[in-house]
């Protein structure tokens, strides 16, 4: 049998190749032909979620009377999928694109949003059945068998009653989650595009909703579960955070676009998986709600990866008129040749920009400065104008991490009878200040001790946050002056309690490991990033964070990540600059 050719698809038009697969029974070989329409212009369709699975093309098909090799996965999906009486017309990326076809493939990766919109229904194939999928699935279907997808919200599975799950089908839900395609980058897009999904394992499907009220159910349960969950290490922890963002009924407009901005789509999803390190950017930008359709950047499978970073940071430093992109960077490997400047978005980072607290409450360390920046013609020096802060001059473990928890629960209760006695007790009054001055002195010293203990993960955050952030809340309205004149906190910022236990809380909520370190004026930092002797602490103009710079022979940089030092973290230093206690020069980044 010839192997098949393809059409080149018209441009002009907007054209998509659609698949028509001919009826028949599971003992006749799959057939199939191509038929070309313009997008949103042809025969109603459903289109394909699923994984590409082995990269052996070992399964044929038959493919307009040729010979079409496809993956054993896609081959399966095609078996389950093709009707007895009717032929089923499908788009499916890995023979309705020509894929060795770079111009098209960019060309067509543009239109995927559109594509999977258009679509009568999306599938996801989840693979054949196996490892009691056939259990899960059951089990799914009994989760969400009592909700009402119109109004469906996350807490509503609080309230749903308990379903009566086995051991067995726990596990098997456990395998179910652990299958490949919840790791696809790609599945954001193509689940959020449409209204219209069906999940199918097998021989057995439930709908999309369906599935997702099932996920919220199993996080309230298992959460009231005792003992290590089967959940673990699954997929499930992504699947959770998709269907909450897409079920999120009481998010407003503008937090949704804040949410779905390119930058935050590519921190947030940079756990998953794509077999090539350019779709790690690609498929998050028809969904990225910053990303208007005439985009300078857009999909060039051309391109070197490094080429595809370093554009997509120039892009985003120009649109957005900040440099927080660079949050994302860390000193990686030589695997894609990248300066320091450009993240590496092929690796799962060993640690995450402080999104939360961003979000709470505002960082801006440059104050409300713009990106001033040029790229060298080497194409690998970002010149970038910013404040020189500080040298590192030391670098420390908590000397209260090995202690046992008895002496960190005392200091917790002290420190909160300490803010007590801030709020209540008379002696405390403005008008006698030596008595209130030696507390705020003590005070500070404890907090100071308390970061390094949570930089360290020895204390338990949500004690810290129960008995000192909220009573600090009471007492700053008073005190808050004398508190962060005592940590050296500018008054613009939110109350030094608060926002230094806040700050380190979502740095002790990250993976990897934490960092502290002094510089030689005594600022406290913290950085999830691997600092030395003699890096430097700058604000770049646009950055919202201090950063962490290595330097190097002729007066350039190595970026080596963020830092969290509390006096920084809300626009002093660009009032130094005001005053003329600073200066703005260029510093040179490799």
């Amino acid at each position: 049998m010839p192997s098949f050719e393809y059409t080149p698809l018209d441009d002009d038009r907007r054209c998509v190749r659609l698949l028509i697969i001919k009826s028949g029974s599971s003992l006749v070989a799959i057939d199939c032909h191509l038929i070309q329409v313009p997008l949103g212009d042809g025969p109603s369709y459903e289109a394909l979620s699923y994984t590409w699975g082995t990269p052996d093309f070992t399964s044929s098909i038959s493919l307009t009377g040729t010979d079409f090799q496809v993956t054993p996965n896609l081959g399966s999906a095609l078996k389950r999928l093709r009707l007895d009486n009717e032929d089923r017309i499908m788009w499916i990326d890995a023979i309705c694109i020509d894929q060795a076809n770079i111009s098209e493939k960019s060309q067509q990766v543009q239109q995927m949003r559109h594509i999977y919109q258009s679509a009568s229904r999306v599938v996801v194939w989840l693979g054949p059945e196996a490892e009691d999928s056939n259990i899960a699935m059951a089990a799914i279907e009994r989760m969400g068998g009592s909700f009402d997808s119109a109004t469906m919200r996350l807490e509503d599975a609080c309230n749903v009653p308990d379903v009566d799950i086995s051991d067995t089908a726990w596990q098997a839900l456990g395998r179910l989650f652990r299958r490949s395609w919840y790791k696809r980058i790609w599945i954001l897009q193509e689940v959020s595009a449409s209204e219209n999904v069906i999940v199918v394992c097998g021989p057995q499907s439930v709908p999309w909703t369906m599935f997702c009220f099932a996920a919220f159910y199993i996080h309230y349960r298992a959460g009231r579960e005792p003992g290590p969950s089967p959940l673990k290490d699954s997929g499930y922890e992504a699947l959770f955070t998709l269907c909450t963002f897409l079920f999120n009924r009481t998010m407003s407009e503008e937090s949704r676009r804040r949410e779905t901005g390119l930058l935050r789509l590519l921190t947030q999803f940079r756990h998953c998986e794509a077999t090539n390190p350019k779709d790690k950017v690609y498929a998050l930008l028809g969904m990225a709600s910053d990303m208007p359709d005439d985009a300078d950047f857009k999909p060039n499978y051309a391109k070197p990866i490094a080429e595809v970073y370093q554009d997509l940071v120039e892009f985003i430093v120009t649109k957005d008129r900040n440099l927080d992109i660079l949050r994302a960077c860390e000193i990686s490997g030589p695997e894609h040749d990248l300066p320091s400047w450009v993240p590496d978005w092929s690796r799962a980072s060993s640690y995450q920009a402080l999104h939360s607290f961003a979000s709470t409450h505002p960082i801006k360390a440059s104050g409300n400065s713009v990106a001033v920046i040029r790229i060298l013609e080497d194409s690998s020096t970002l010149v970038a104008q910013g404040v020189y802060v500080d040298i590192v001059t030391e670098i420390s473990d908590s000397s209260m991490s090995t202690l046992d928890a008895a002496p960190r629960d005392s200091l917790v209760e002290r420190l909160t009878d300490d803010i007590e006695r801030l709020i209540s007790d008379s002696s405390m009054s403005t008008s006698d200040a030596a008595p209130r001055d030696s507390l705020v002195e003590r005070l500070t010293d404890d907090i100071e001790r308390l970061t390094d203990n949570i930089i360290n993960n020895t204390l338990n955050i949500e004690r810290l946050t129960d008995n000192i952030i909220n009573n600090a809340l009471n007492a700053i309205d008073t005190h808050g002056p004398a508190i962060r004149a005592a940590m050296g906190i500018s008054s613009d910022g939110p109350p030094v309690p608060v926002s230094s236990a806040r700050y380190m809380s979502d740095f002790s909520s990250n993976p990897g490991p934490i960092s502290s370190f002094w510089t030689d004026t005594q600022l406290l930092g913290t950085t999830q990033a691997s600092p030395m002797y003699g890096d430097i602490v700058c604000v770049l103009l646009g950055c919202s964070v201090p950063l962490i710079l290595r330097p190097q022979e002729d007066d350039v940089y190595l970026l080596v990540g963020e830092a969290g030092i509390a006096a920084l973290m809300f626009g002093g230093v660009m009032k130094d600059v005001e005053e003329g206690r600073k200066t703005v020069r260029d510093f040179h980044i490799v």
